[in-house]
């Protein structure tokens, strides 16, 4: 568990930061969290290293894989810190971060990332990193795809088309379960 109460004055992390708080997470809040917390600056060794050790941690408990979250961040840095080259070099880090999870994971590791087919059909803005990708991950999960006609079809060329499983997960609307 790598968050410190400290970091914020009310403990959250969606609270005001302290001095103590790691420059690797911003003030920014991930709209794709409704607001409930704070963007992580994944390309920064530091950040990559506290996701090698609760990896590292995980492996020690038996775990047999991860599931990478949001991993459509990289979408939200290019419109809060914009870059030369717009969404793409955001997009190269990310497929880098994935890269290093799954080397660190191990080979025999399941790798499953949360985030649409965007990084494996051109955002990065470079053909090598569709494939490296992939090369990296054991599926990729997709949330509230039902009804997604189009962006089922894209995840199914982008990922079942080369072997990968896409897992679907939808929500219940709330009149449904009352």
């Amino acid at each position: 568990d790598y968050w410190r109460a400290g970091w914020t004055v009310d403990g959250t992390d969606t609270g005001a930061r302290t001095d103590a708080m790691p420059g690797w997470i911003s003030d920014t809040l991930s709209d794709a969290s409704g607001g409930q917390a704070r963007l992580v600056e994944y390309w920064r060794p530091e950040w990559r290293a506290v996701l090698e050790a609760e990896l590292a941690a995980l492996a020690a408990l038996g775990a047999d894989g991860v599931l990478l979250d949001n991993v459509l961040a990289y979408w939200e840095w290019a419109g809060v810190a914009p870059r030369e080259g717009g969404v793409a070099p955001y997009a190269r880090d990310m497929v880098e971060l994935v890269e290093q999870v799954s080397a660190a994971a191990g080979e025999d590791a399941v790798v499953v990332i949360n985030g649409g087919p965007y990084l494996a059909v051109g955002d990065t803005g470079d053909a090598a990193y569709p494939g490296r990708l992939r090369a990296a991950i054991s599926g990729i999960l997709q949330e509230n795809v039902a009804g997604e006609a189009a962006l089922i079809g894209a995840l199914q060329s982008a990922f079942a088309g080369f072997g990968l499983p896409v897992l679907a997960l939808d929500y219940l609307p709330a009149e449904a379960v009352d």
